[in-house]
């Protein structure tokens, strides 16, 4: 339920608007902070990362220099240039992806499979992107490849260790294992086991169980995280984050006037304008942040290692890049705009308290002329 607005919130209006491309906001929020890793939400949790480096939220995309370990091996000792010869001959697939997503390391085993030419710096969506020709990449299981990526995206670097099986358009499975360090790099190994023992009907009992449980916490519509997948989230960062010292960001927003484009243009037009800002809205987040639908038009952000002049921040970014939408049937374009609550949570407190506390900063910025975020404060524990 909405209520009465803190003295405590403070506005933040949204400039005026810019064209697509231009003018867009790159300044870096804050200080420094650690760079999250959210374990997964089943029982089975692997051992803790070392608190080692740690990455400033980084508004925008990570610089793309093409930078690689091939031109580092100079500096990398007898050793270290050894174990890249190693790799260059091993049929493992070995990737090395940065904070930003970007890869910055492929041997060739990896880079034949997936279209990868050498030394090319490539964000991950876009590799996945321009798989969709590539013979021998992987199989997307659905007609509709941004909704797939979408919710690829949702999963990808949001725990310190992952492992998966992936299917090539070539007939060949591949067993994948990513791992990330506590500022954020992640190094991806994977081998070929189409004719290992895991075949026939175990391996597909798998795969069911699989599709099931991210069916179940992923929104149809957008293919981002549903209210059940990110109050999840939430939920794991309530008990974690606190207990490890961390902070982070939680937002609510609400996009401004969808009533008046479903009623205006139809039910279709609202759902490609919502399929679009996600897409947009997740492009500009870190990997480790977490995006979800919380109902209708509105969705909620939980951003790791965030406090709530970063989380703004990034909700400035979001504004000043939304691409203009063109609706289908009428052919009308509309650049939607969003109102947004946020708070930053230092220390434990319960999930519904939270989701007060931001819910009242979201009421607050649509009666202040809508298009502007919020921060607001939790209030003092009882």
């Amino acid at each position: 339920m909405r209520g009465s607005p803190s003295k405590a919130d403070t506005v933040k209006k949204a400039g005026p608007r810019r064209g697509p491309g231009r003018g867009e906001d790159h300044r870096r929020p804050g200080p420094a902070s650690n760079f999250a890793h959210l374990q997964p939400f089943h029982a089975w949790r692997p051992p803790a990362l070392p608190a080692r480096g740690r990455a400033r939220y980084r508004v925008g995309q990570t610089t793309q220099d093409g930078a690689g370990m091939d031109d580092d091996a100079g500096r990398l000792g007898i050793h270290g240039v050894r174990l890249l010869d190693l790799l260059a001959g091993s049929s493992l697939l070995v990737a090395l992806f940065d904070a930003g997503d970007v890869l910055r390391y492929a041997n060739p085993a990896f880079r034949r499979t997936f279209s990868v030419e050498p030394g090319q710096a490539v964000g991950w969506a876009q590799m996945m992107r321009g798989n969709q020709h590539n013979p021998g990449g992987p199989l997307a299981h659905t007609d509709d490849f941004e909704k797939w990526l979408t919710a690829a995206l949702s999963r990808r670097g949001k725990q310190p260790f992952r492992a998966f099986e992936v299917d090539l358009k070539d007939g060949r499975w591949l067993w994948i294992t990513e791992v990330i360090e506590a500022d954020g790099w992640m190094l991806t190994v994977a081998a070929d086991v189409t004719y290992s023992a895991h075949a026939g009907q175990e391996r597909q009992a798998r795969l069911d169980r699989d599709i099931a449980l991210r069916v179940a916490r992923t929104d149809e519509l957008t293919g981002t995280l549903n209210r059940r997948g990110i109050l999840a989230a939430l939920e794991d960062a309530c008990v974690r984050l606190p207990a490890e010292g961390r902070c982070y960001a939680l937002v609510l927003l609400d996009l401004d006037h969808f009533k008046l484009i479903n009623d205006g243009h139809g039910h279709d037009a609202g759902d490609e304008v919502l399929r679009r800002f996600v897409r947009h809205a997740q492009s500009r987040m870190r990997p480790a942040d977490f995006l979800g639908r919380y109902g209708g038009e509105e969705f909620l952000l939980v951003l790791p290692d965030a406090d709530a002049a970063q989380a703004d921040a990034l909700l400035a970014h979001i504004r000043a890049g939304m691409p203009e939408i063109e609706l289908p049937a009428t052919g009308a374009r509309l650049t939607p705009g969003f109102s947004a609550g946020v708070i930053a949570v230092r220390q434990a407190r319960l999930p519904r308290e939270q989701l007060h506390a931001v819910d009242r900063a979201l009421y607050r910025a649509k009666h202040a002329g809508r298009n502007c975020t919020v921060i607001g404060e939790l209030e003092p524990a009882a």
